[in-house]
């Protein structure tokens, strides 16, 4: 298991200006972060920090690749993931309710944000929704080429009666 307390930044500590810093996520962090999907990533996070008087911005570089199963053949694939986040942190006494998730606001006595959730939703919202092979410069799918015969046949001849009568009320029109 991961300890998240890594992804606690003690921002008071840091001069006005520029900071990075450099995480590397894996499977560990889903399963600590008690994922319901079971992912295995492997990905760096670079982030830039810059601290202002009452203001922090958080620059997230995400870059690295995610392995799991073909949506459509089945067979292991690799996919890669490249992207980018900013998150806005304000520090100021006014209580203020921001509607966007990437602002966050705290209290001037507070010196330290855990960016572990932020870290995890912003992965999760880039997730590939459809996680199926890529194809090559033809155009071809790069799908076991076997598992697309097979899930061709079996569309061919498991058709359901009742999608036929559908099917011909749609060419009706």
């Amino acid at each position: 298991m991961e300890d998240l307390s890594e992804y606690i930044i003690n921002f008071a500590g840091l001069k006005q200006g520029f900071h990075s810093m450099e995480f590397l996520i894996n499977s560990s962090f889903f399963e600590e972060m008690q994922s319901d999907e079971k992912l295995d990533v492997e990905m760096r996070l670079d982030i830039e920090i810059e601290k202002n008087i009452n203001l922090l911005v958080f620059k997230f570089h995400f870059s690295g690749f995610m392995n799991t199963q073909c949506d459509r053949c089945g067979d292991d694939v690799s996919l890669p993931l490249n992207f980018s986040e900013t998150l806005y942190v304000k520090i100021t006494d006014r209580s203020e309710n921001e509607e966007d998730i990437n602002v966050v606001t705290l209290a001037t006595n507070e010196y330290q944000i855990d960016i572990h959730s932020h870290v995890y939703e912003f992965i999760m919202v880039h997730l590939p929704f459809r996680r199926i092979h890529g194809v090559d410069i033809e155009g071809k799918s790069l799908c076991n080429e076997a598992a697309l015969k097979f899930l061709e046949e079996k569309e061919k001849t498991d058709i359901d009666p009742r999608w036929e009568a559908l099917k011909k009320l749609k060419s009706d029109n």
